[in-house]
């Protein structure tokens, strides 16, 4: 059977269909290798490139058709989940697509306009769908049944209280120990390396893709402690952003995981951490830090730990010792995760111009990266230059693909707000990023950033009031789904991005200290010794 024909059968091809991104198997274009899952594209001299999902969604979608043409109608079914979309969207996916081709895809293929008509991906001379498509030796659908459940889609939180502030660097330096013994068999290596660059993107889906690299991982080389520590570690991980009825299961999982590293390995830094963060966010700080900290001393080599480390550090006011401690992170480049950590420590030490220049870098490296983006985006926003915040949300090809209009002229709006302080603006402003604070946790941080930016103190302290103890209003994890109720995991909410520069009218406030002391951060600042950045300055 022709390898094309191949990819249609196990994948299915119907234009129609919706493109799951977790369930497509890897592919090559010529030098390119594509794997949908990890919104990765390889080329065979060792750049790399990851994309958006909606455009790895499209280029899956065109790939799938062998040929044939797809009209708008079909991509919007199979990508957009028959959503009403603006014909902007699609083009600006195609372009990007485009773009792809252009640069690291190296011409080996294009996406042609059939006008009036639809697309179709055209393969450079010598390539063709028959001869394009082979599986990686671990399919992504196999690794589905290793999964214990899969979790909730939720958008990354920039300063978010569970995964983007514990996920790891990337693969890379510090596994080559473990990875060159002889004993651990070569594909179960290839699958912690995949684990890792999978987690490290700092994407909703990267740790559940983690998930099934790790287990099967400890499937392959039961005796492999660093694989039991890391799968310890993604189910510890996991446990701060699944649903209430599922944590329990979670953690188990995760101490069970971690008992077992610790079984083959009793200094095992990975299941260390995984029994250190098995635990809620709020008030644990210190019992972390200081598990982490001798994890650290016990097995210094092992990046996580810094990560760990630095990402606490940040929830209770130290940023600029976690800027000292993620500056020792070894793997270069850095991973998207380590920039958005990175970022936020320089920024929260009010080191806004070390903070821009990471970001430059980060970006630079991750264009098509929207956990990035959007961090780039507030670091403009509510770090003193909203001028620049209004160009990034106008750069059509820079941003990240299906934001509806209604959300750019939103942002629009507070940025304008915030550089003019216009009273109008300021007053139409404050009333959206308000009523945007019941939808969500994220978009609850950043109406409280928003307030303190445009100088509504009280509105700030209103929507903290309902973010961290529900009082006046719910703020739900994430917007709820049709017939989902809402869930409000209140003690695993964020505090990384309290201590912000853009904060200080919200310091000088007295009720600020009322919040710090009823979520704990009084008592950790006083058993630990110690003041947040705020004070001492």
């Amino acid at each position: 059977m022709p390898p094309a024909a191949a990819f249609e059968q196990t994948n299915g091809f119907a234009p129609e269909e919706r493109i799951d991104l977790a369930h497509q198997d890897s592919f090559v274009l010529g030098p390119l290798t594509i794997q949908p899952a990890l919104r990765r594209i390889a080329h065979s001299d060792g750049e790399e490139e990851f994309l958006q999902p909606r455009v790895m969604q499209v280029l899956v979608a065109l790939f799938r058709a062998n040929g044939r043409i797809l009209s708008r109608d079909d991509l919007i079914q199979s990508c957009w989940d028959g959503r009403i979309v603006g014909e902007a969207s699609i083009d600006r996916v195609i372009s990007q697509l485009r773009r792809v081709s252009e640069g690291i895809g190296r011409r080996a293929f294009s996406i042609e306009t059939i006008k009036r008509v639809g697309y179709r991906l055209a393969f450079a001379e010598g390539i063709s769908a028959e001869d394009a498509y082979s599986t990686t030796a671990v399919g992504n659908s196999d690794l589905q049944s290793t999964f214990v459940g899969r979790l909730p889609r939720r958008r990354i939180l920039v300063f978010g209280g569970g995964a983007v502030l514990l996920a790891a660097a990337s693969a890379g330096g510090f596994f080559i120990r473990r990875l060159t013994d002889p004993a651990i068999p070569p594909e179960a290596q290839a699958l912690i390396a995949q684990g890792w660059q999978a987690w490290a993107q700092a994407t909703a889906d990267g740790p559940d893709q983690a998930l099934g690299f790790f287990r099967r991982a400890t499937e392959l080389a039961p005796n492999y402690a660093d694989a039991w520590g890391l799968l310890g570690c993604v189910y510890a991980d996991a446990s701060h952003r699944d649903t209430i009825e599922r944590v329990a299961t979670l953690r188990d999982h995760s101490r069970s995981a971690a008992q077992q590293a610790l079984e083959l390995d009793p200094h095992n830094a990975y299941a260390r951490v995984a029994l250190a963060y098995d635990r809620p966010m709020m008030g644990n700080w210190l019992h972390m830090e200081r598990e982490f900290q001798r994890s650290h001393r016990e097995q210094p080599d092992r990046q996580i730990v810094i990560h760990a480390i630095g990402s606490t550090l940040l929830r209770v006011g130290r940023c600029a010792e976690a800027a000292s401690e993620l500056k020792r992170i070894r793997i270069k480049p850095d991973a998207p995760i380590t920039y958005l950590l990175r970022v936020v420590a320089e920024w929260g030490a009010n080191r806004i111009e070390q903070a821009d220049r990471l970001m430059e870098e980060g970006v630079g490296l991750y264009p098509a990266h929207s956990a990035l983006w959007e961090m780039n985006l507030q670091l403009a926003m509510f770090g003193g230059n909203p001028r620049k915040a209004i160009a990034l949300i106008d750069d059509e090809q820079a941003r990240p693909a299906g934001m509806d209009q209604g959300e750019i002229d939103r942002l629009l709006l507070l940025g304008e707000a915030i550089a003019s302080r216009d009273p109008d603006k300021v007053e139409r402003a404050a009333k959206n990023e308000k009523a945007r604070a019941h939808r969500s946790e994220i978009d609850a941080q950043n109406a409280i950033l928003a307030a303190a930016a445009l100088g509504r103190t009280n509105d700030a302290f209103v929507i903290l009031d309902a973010f961290y103890f529900s009082r006046g209003f719910l703020v739900p994890d994430s917007p709820p789904q049709s017939g989902d109720a809402s869930e409000a995991r209140l003690d695993e909410r964020s505090t990384a991005f309290l201590f912000l520069p853009v904060m200080r009218p919200i310091w000088a406030d007295p009720r600020f200290g009322s919040i710090t002391s009823a979520l704990g951060l009084e008592r950790y600042w006083q058993e630990a010794g110690v003041q947040p950045d705020f004070r001492r300055a």
